[in-house]
């Protein structure tokens, strides 16, 4: 069984993965749309400087303007054909990256979740163990339960199984109760709780993450 520290560092680090690659994600995004914007500005431009060679041939077969300003404009017009291009090859792989980036998500998801089941096995751990050491504990369960065997067992009620896991459920009131419409909700209990593990183990990544991501 591992123990509390290492299951808690283990969550640390599936949350902060994931809060680095929802971070990641959002740069990618964030160019993409930067690019998608870009792009027409280019092409507009690109269009300008082809319009704008051909009025320079046209102008040089009329005497008007030399060589060099034909060369000028048609250099014009490549640069922006490239920076078009050039923006679009930057656009695919931007788009490449995000899909690779998001095929990563199942796993950081499992990670997590995994993580989380380990972390919940270590608290509860020592607890189950600490029950299970106190035979005086399981004495008294033991009596309470051969009570409701008395009875339930007795001849106006040939063959009834008494519920143990009802017995301890009495005693430990599950967190998660419904309300009068049916409607699944937390005790307050269960609520602070909550909050309590977000605060501890939750908040402080995303801080960390978010001082990380202004910072670069």
């Amino acid at each position: 069984m591992t123990d509390i520290k290492t299951a808690t560092e283990r969550y640390r680090l599936a949350h902060e993965a994931r809060q680095q690659w929802l971070v990641q994600l959002r740069r990618l995004e964030a160019e993409r749309e930067r690019l998608q914007a870009e792009i027409p500005i280019l092409d507009q431009r690109a269009a300008e400087a082809d319009a704008a060679k051909t009025s320079a041939l046209a102008d040089y077969v009329s005497g008007t303007i030399g060589q060099a300003d034909v060369s000028q404009a048609r250099k014009a017009a490549e640069e922006a054909h490239d920076r078009v291009a050039e923006a679009r090859e930057i656009l695919e792989a931007v788009s490449r990256g995000i899909s690779s980036h998001s095929n990563q998500h199942l796993h950081i998801v499992h990670e997590q979740e995994a993580a989380r089941t380990v972390f919940c096995l270590a608290m509860s751990a020592p607890i189950e163990e600490k029950l299970r050491a106190d035979q005086k504990l399981r004495r008294q369960l033991v009596d309470a339960f051969a009570a409701i065997c008395s009875v339930r067992g007795d001849n106006l009620n040939p063959g009834a199984k008494p519920n143990w896991d009802g017995l301890l459920v009495d005693i430990f009131t599950s967190p998660i109760q419904k309300d009068a419409g049916g409607v699944l909700q937390y005790s307050p209990e269960l609520t602070e709780a909550i909050e309590r593990f977000e605060r501890e183990h939750i908040t402080p990544i995303i801080g960390a993450t978010k001082t990380t991501e202004q910072m670069t």
